[in-house]
Order: C-alpha cells, then structure tokens, then sequence
C-alpha cells in the first residue's frame, strides 16, 4: 500500500481479520401504570460479543487473539410518550447512560437524549421523526471522544392483511479530534414483516445501504468514502412455545466497499434467540 505515494506497511493486526463471531444479548423493560395521555418506561440491557480468529487470521497476525477485540456495552434508560386525548400525535423523549468495554478493557461512557413524533395520517399510515444527541466519552484517549447529532424519519404502512413496511431515512454528523471517527453518514432503508405465520414461522425482512465520508484519512489524500450494504432475514417459530417464549433465527449479510482497501468487508452472521409470543 502507498502513503502519500510512498510505499507504506500496515501491520497484520491493523488489518482485516477474519473468524467467527459469538454474540449475546438480554434485555428488561418496566413501564410505569400509564394515565390517559402518558407512559413512562425504563428499560436495561447487556451485549456482548467474542471473536474466534480463523487460521488464515493468525498466519496473518501472529500475536492477535480473540479475546483482543471481545466488546460488551451496559445501557440504561428512560423515556416517556405523551399523546394528548384524541391527538393523532405522539411525543417521544428519553435519555440514556451506557458504558463499554473492549478488550477486556474501559472503552467509552456515553449518554444520549432522543426526541420524537409519531403521527397516523390515515388508517395504516405512520410516519415517524426524531432527533438525537449523544456525548461519547473515549477512556482509551480523549482524542476519540466524539459528539454525535442524528436525524431519522420513516413511513410505516400497515396493510389491511398485517403486513408491515417501513421505509426509513438517516442522516449522522459525528465530530471527534480524531480522523478515524469524525465523519458524516447517511442511510436508508425498507423492511418488511408479513402479517401472518408461514408454516408456523413469523418472517421479517430488511435491506439498508449506509454512505460515510471521513474528510481526512492516514491513508488516502481525497479522505475516505465507504459504502455499506446489508441485508437481513429473521424468522420466529412461533408453534414453539415454552414459558411465553419462542425461538428465533436471524440472518445477516453486509458488504463494505471503500475507496481504501483497508477498510472492505465482508460479514455474514447467524444468531439464535427467543422471543416474547405475547
């Protein structure tokens, strides 16, 4: 690889490792007795996720493990909705408070505040907005520390069978010291969920392209533009039951592209769960 049109080496761990990845998750939600116009909800959750590193991963970075790159993240949150009696509106806000961990390591805090509307403008048609802002705190340098502004919207129309699409769009402004991160995004995307089991299995589906420009980059003079591609497919098996809970299956492929090599990917994931029949 060139640098600046010098020959430049990146070392094996900085690049692309590939292998397997396990990943967890659980999370509780408690809603308050709700009036006439409010709720009141609280809610945790707990991620993780560990990395196996693949033969060809291990030739290429002798020293690397997997347990290097493990990351797991501790949320906890408030938010409230407020609809006036009759309104076809409702309002959204909430803060959250959340913590990671990389590497075994303190990564970051973080705390995010969220604001939203919700209107039915006709019988099975939604549309959603909101903004959000979120101050990261990086413990592995100052220099990371970024704030980040998002505005989303959507469109969700409901079919008089069930069905469900959702058609959504996202813009990100992340500033931060640092080159690798201070960049600007935007996102679209359209999922669907059939309204009615097929064979016992409730089935969703989703596709989503995101755009990031970095205006600076170690490695590029032009800065670096990735482009990113995702599809998902998850099924819930719904004759299954047991304890108020069925198992489900969740498949996903992505592809990065960027105009520096270094940053192409290629993932696919396989995930089990169980999710609440109620």
């Amino acid at each position: 690889m060139e640098l600046l049109g010098l020959p430049f080496t990146i070392s094996g761990d900085a690049r692309a490792l590939s292998g397997v990845e396990a990943a967890f998750g659980m999370s509780a939600r408690y809603r308050l007795p709700p009036s006439e116009t409010r709720t009141t909800e609280f809610r945790m959750s707990l991620m993780g996720r560990h990395y196996w590193l693949s033969d060809a991963a291990r030739g290429q970075a002798p020293q690397a493990r997997g347990t290097d790159y493990d990351f797991a993240g501790l949320e906890f949150g408030v938010s409230r909705r407020m609809r006036a009696k009759g309104a076809k509106t409702a309002y959204d806000y909430g803060l959250t408070l959340g913590h990671n961990w990389y590497g075994g390591t303190d990564l970051s805090n973080y705390m995010r505040f969220d604001l939203g509307a919700e209107r039915l403008f006709s019988d099975g048609l939604t549309g959603v907005i909101g903004v959000s802002a979120e101050r990261q705190v990086r413990e592995d340098g100052s220099d990371r520390s970024a704030e980040v502004i998002g505005l989303n919207a959507a469109l969700i129309r409901a079919r008089a069978n069930n069905d469900r699409f959702r058609f959504s769009l996202g813009l990100r402004d992340t500033e931060s010291e640092a080159i690798t991160i201070d960049h600007r995004a935007i996102s679209a995307g359209i999922d669907y969920d059939r309204g009615s089991p097929v064979a016992g299995v409730r089935l969703g589906m989703g596709l989503s392209i995101e755009a990031r420009d970095y205006a600076h980059s170690p490695y590029s003079v032009s800065g670096r533009q990735d482009v990113r591609l995702a599809a998902d497919l998850s099924m819930t098996f719904e004759t299954i039951d047991y304890m108020g809970f069925s198992p489900s299956l969740n498949i996903r492929a992505s592809q990065t592209r960027s105009n520096v090599d270094l940053y192409d990917a290629r993932d696919l994931g396989v995930s089990f769960g169980f999710r609440s029949a109620f």
